[in-house]
């Protein structure tokens, strides 16, 4: 399949569901090369159903397993390079801390803020930010106990994006979530 995926991805499309099935066999040396071949299928049409998949077999996959870490590894990559939106892409990198934060690197971190804030800085857009700030007032709500690496780009980004002297009540809103965190 890879083969044929280098002449063209349109041969593989219709074999998509197929190739997700292989991921519950139980062979990880299939499953790993069935990651590789869902990552190369990957484009910008079906991103979300790929990575909904990839993000259900993370939840299941064993917690020191190779598996796991080239999991986090696919679906960053893909979703940077093939997200719908940046707020699709924030969301979608929150799961990600929620599921693999212990597998994500300081470099995937500063690609993940450096992606947001160029889109930030292309949009100009009030709504962008407001939405960034939305999602990430969300995470700290529902999550008790978020990992160190996943804390440090909310407070980030939230530290970026609350104009503190425009609206101190909200600031103070975010640096209580934030203590609480």
């Amino acid at each position: 399949m890879n083969a044929i995926l280098k002449v063209d991805l349109k041969y593989a499309e219709e074999h998509q569901e197929n190739v997700i099935e292989c991921l519950e066999c139980s062979d990880d040396t299939l499953k790993l090369k069935t990651l590789e071949l869902l990552h190369t299928m990957t484009n910008k049409d079906n991103v979300e159903a790929i990575t909904e998949k990839m993000l259900e077999h993370l939840q299941f996959a064993p917690k020191n397993s190779k598996i796991r870490k080239n999991l986090v590894k696919k679906i960053y990559l893909s979703v940077e390079k093939f997200s719908p939106s940046k707020r699709w892409f924030v969301k979608i990198m929150n799961k990600l801390y929620e599921m693999g934060a212990d597998l994500i690197t300081q470099d995937i971190s500063n690609k993940f803020i450096n992606v947001v804030c160029e889109q930030e800085a292309e949009s100009s857009s009030h709504k962008f930010r407001e939405s960034i700030i939305k999602i990430n007032k969300k995470v700290l709500k529902k999550t008790h106990n978020i990992p160190d690496s996943h804390m440090k780009v909310l407070a980030y980004m939230l530290g970026e994006y609350v104009p503190v002297t425009s609206d101190t009540e909200r600031a103070k809103e975010i640096l209580g979530l934030l203590c609480d965190a």
